[in-house]
């Protein structure tokens, strides 16, 4: 399985390279995405698109390099598919930058009280308000490289109550904010989930972490290349 999705991975990577150039009427995308496989554009990576969930790319320039909703959706049974589905549906964004903030200026910058241009652009992506109430904070490994993660959740009753005066987070959206570097270049990846389903639409996803590889030979520093995947 592995030496298929690498030989997967290089089959998409030389579709990027060696694919015609673009007219004026077309624009290009983020990358190449196959029904397995997703290979960046402009960012050096490529991963698996997990079989339960449905990806697309974005249009350059694009903070947002793939989105992926779950195509086998888990509903809250407290409410109904239309309601649940509109803030709680199950999704995964990969973004990608280049910065020279530590992981830990970074998440600091992006979620506290520190003025950056590029705030703006992150939040509106990522759909957080400052109402949305921080859970944890802690070192991960992703994609073989150190990370930190962030968790969040945001109280949804009130947009799903039915009948009545709903019970104040019966139903609770929690979001997984991922982030790791190499070099200059940031990764952020994003898990939507209901907090009753955040424990297998994680798993779900885990092999987008797991999967990553970086197309280049060993970077310049060495960075990346001692850490074990997760």
């Amino acid at each position: 399985m592995k030496r298929l999705f690498q030989w997967t991975l290089f089959s998409a990577a030389a579709l990027l390279l060696f694919s015609p150039h673009l007219s004026a009427k077309e624009k290009a995308k983020t990358g190449v995405l196959t029904k397995e496989v997703f290979v960046d554009s402009a960012f050096g990576y490529g991963t698996t698109v997990p079989s339960v969930w449905k990806a697309k790319t974005k249009d350059e320039p694009s903070l947002v390099r793939l989105a992926m909703e779950k195509g086998d959706l888990q509903i809250n049974p407290r409410y109904s598919t239309e309601r649940s589905n509109a803030g709680t549906r199950p999704r995964f964004l990969i973004l990608a930058d280049t910065t020279s903030f530590t992981l830990e200026d970074f998440l600091d910058y992006l979620f506290g009280d520190r003025s950056w241009k590029r705030k703006g652009d992150y939040l509106k992506v990522l759909d957080w308000r400052p109402l949305d109430k921080e859970l944890e904070r802690k070192r991960v490994t992703a994609a073989g490289l150190p990370g930190l993660q962030a968790t969040f959740a945001r109280d949804m009753t009130v947009y799903f109550g039915e009948t009545g005066t709903p019970t104040p987070g019966s139903e609770v959206r929690t979001e997984v904010v991922t982030v790791f570097k190499r070099e200059n270049r940031v990764f952020v990846a994003v898990l939507f989930s209901s907090r009753f389903f955040l424990e297998s639409n994680y798993k779900d996803a885990m092999p987008v972490f797991t999967d990553w590889k970086f197309l280049e030979a060993t970077p310049p520093d060495g960075s990346g290349t001692t850490q074990s995947g997760p």
